[in-house]
């Protein structure tokens, strides 16, 4: 019946019957070069290269599709992933390859396993080695100063930048050794692969920080106060300086200076700042502002990128490798939406599924 539905003829129908009734008579002569093996009989399954194999094969995977669709994805039925839809979920299939494109890792992990459940009904499995994850983000992120430059910045202690460019490192794809200001070069032009490393944030940006509260007591003797933080090698000269510091360099900190206020003032949603009126548009709308609401967005990116690097999808317990780049169809495919590997060097990496996790990169 289900063939009948895909459109083929009676006597194609008839042919397969009659094909499936013959197991037990057919016999199959294994040939390599100019070379015939011994014959033996067919009990079961289609033979490699038949007509019917690749027939079959195709409206079987087809028919999983699209029930697991019906099971997975609440769009009245429809299934129509069009225009803004594909943002937030993109599913591409194609004979014996496919694509699932989700933001959600929870709702990721459980359409693999429901796939590869239906698929093991009808004895196809997966070929966990071949499938691969790769967690789509910005191609460029910027950061903060991370507590070594900071620190050099303020006292002056530490290595420069040019110094830290010759620092020696190794490839990990060819351990080749080479400087650091070489490796991003090096990635590209030999492996194809764009060089993208986020920058490591410091422990007071990472959004499992405990936050914690400072009380300051300030005398007008004293023209520069030192930092309220263990190991913050800042000195403010005013109680603004003091909220723009903890603004940049300790966001999920708060700050109580006692002598401009009864109570700690409020932070502001936008940029997180401390401020006497955070909802008022003299602050809203200034430079400030602005520039605070600038970086709390890529502190956001940057701390939502180290979460999903840490997700780990399975398929029956087995973890699956998790890659930069992939080849989907023959096209490359890369976690920064970058083309140099489809212009500068061809890899083959073929595999029967690909999983694409994504993210919002702005608010």
């Amino acid at each position: 019946m289900k063939l009948h539905e895909h459109g083929l003829p009676t006597r194609m129908l008839t042919l397969i019957a009659l094909h499936g009734l013959q197991w037990d008579k057919m016999q199959v002569i294994p040939k390599q070069a100019d070379f015939f093996g011994i014959t033996f009989y067919q009990d079961a399954d289609q033979i490699t290269g038949s007509i019917f194999g690749p027939l079959i094969f195709i409206i079987a995977v087809d028919s999983v599709v699209r029930y697991w669709m019906t099971i997975m994805v609440d769009d009245g039925g429809t299934s129509a992933m069009t225009g803004l839809a594909v943002k937030e979920l993109l599913l591409l299939f194609y004979a014996d390859g496919g694509m699932i494109a989700s933001r959600d890792p929870a709702w990721l992990q459980e359409a693999l396993t429901v796939l590869v459940a239906l698929f093991q009904r009808t004895d196809l499995e997966i070929n966990v080695k071949k499938t691969k994850v790769m967690i789509c983000r910005p191609g460029f992120i910027k950061t903060h100063f991370s507590n070594a430059r900071c620190k050099r910045r303020k006292t002056g202690v530490g290595p420069s930048p040019q110094q830290l460019k010759k620092t020696a490192v190794t490839c990990t794809r060819c351990n080749k050794k080479m400087n650091k200001a070489s490796l991003s070069s090096h990635m590209e032009r030999i492996h194809g692969e764009p060089y993208v490393v986020l920058p490591g944030l410091p422990e007071a940006f990472l959004a499992s920080h405990q936050p914690r509260a400072y009380v300051i007591n300030w005398p007008r003797m004293h023209k520069k106060w030192k930092r309220p933080v263990e190991g913050c090698p800042y000195k403010a000269s005013t109680n603004a300086n003091f909220h723009n510091h903890f603004m940049y360099r300790h966001p999920y900190d708060s700050i109580y200076v006692t002598n401009e206020s009864l109570e700690p003032w409020d932070r502001c949603e936008l940029c997180g700042l401390q401020h006497s009126h955070p909802t008022w548009r003299c602050h809203t709308e200034s430079a400030t502002c602005i520039r605070g609401r600038i970086t709390k967005q890529s502190r956001d990116i940057a701390n939502k990128i180290l979460q999903a690097d840490e997700q780990v999808f399975t398929i029956d317990g087995t973890a699956i490798e998790s890659v930069g780049s992939f080849r989907y169809l023959g096209r490359a495919e890369s976690r920064t939406d970058s083309d140099w590997e489809a212009l500068h060097v061809y890899q083959p990496q073929e595999g029967p599924l690909q999983m694409v996790q994504t993210f919002q990169a702005s608010h």
